[in-house]
């Protein structure tokens, strides 16, 4: 459960990874694990399933985001499905890191998958997205973020 504090504009993202083996130490990162239904582009319309966008960054981490709006000053519970390996012989790990970044770094991300997915833009047959920029003069954005990570949990347990 995420609790939003109805005086500041508050923006989350989260993000998954997975780890095979014994049980890994607090600093592992392990690898990426994602959401049952699937990458960024499977996110369909923003704002149409419980996150607001999703995104890459370095790599293949993907980033599921929530904006303030989504919350309106209360608490949001989400119940996800990941999709994690499995091997004969081997403990399957998870781990759930939440990142609360600026509402910059969500306006640009959303502008991104918008322009990227705006196919009727590039035949003229709808308005061309824009991309998102805070910085004078110049494109990109200036933004920040901070995390926070679970402790590993066992997915081949009962609890």
């Amino acid at each position: 459960i995420l609790s939003d504090n109805p005086d500041t504009e508050d923006c989350y993202a989260l993000t998954f990874y997975q780890f095979l083996g014994e049980k890994p130490s607090f600093d592992t990162n392990g690898n990426n694990a994602s959401l049952a239904f699937g990458s960024p582009a499977d996110m369909g319309v923003a704002g149409t399933g419980p996150f607001d966008v999703a995104w890459k960054d370095f790599g293949s981490q993907i980033y599921y985001g929530l904006s303030d709006t989504s919350f309106k000053g209360n608490s949001k519970s989400l119940e996800l499905n990941l999709k994690l390996d499995h091997k004969d012989g081997y403990d399957s790990y998870f781990r759930v890191s939440l990142l609360s970044v600026s509402k910059e770094k969500l306006k640009y991300e959303i502008a991104k998958y918008d322009k990227s997915s705006n196919i009727l833009g590039s035949f003229g047959l709808a308005p061309i997205t824009y991309a998102y920029t805070n910085v004078r003069g110049g494109a990109g954005y200036l933004g920040s973020q901070n995390s926070i990570k679970s402790e590993w949990f066992n997915a081949d347990s009962e609890n």
